[in-house]
């Protein structure tokens, strides 16, 4: 099964809980809890800075390229889950 079918076959909720495990290890803070309808500046911790990082972890984790076009439209977690489903791709 090639990566990319292997993204497809997880459910969002699988998806949610990887990103949830990245974002706690990229921002050093295991309480963080994600949910689909959260904004992303409500994510402690999400600044310019720190989002380069997640978004290569993101990119490692996932065997994905993100298209910098396509991480402005994030507003949500629900938003960047979607994102990591599509490949990276804009919608």
């Amino acid at each position: 099964m090639t990566e990319n079918a292997a993204r497809m076959t997880l459910t969002d909720d699988a998806i949610l809980s990887r990103l949830t495990a990245i974002v706690r290890d990229v921002f050093a803070d295991p309480a963080i809890d994600l949910s689909p309808e959260m904004p992303t500046i409500d994510v402690p911790g999400w600044d310019s800075i720190t989002q380069v990082g997640l978004l290569v972890e993101i990119e490692r984790a996932f065997a994905i390229s993100l298209d910098p076009l396509a991480i402005d439209d994030v507003a949500t977690v629900g938003d960047l889950v979607a994102l990591v489903r599509r490949g990276g791709a804009a919608p």
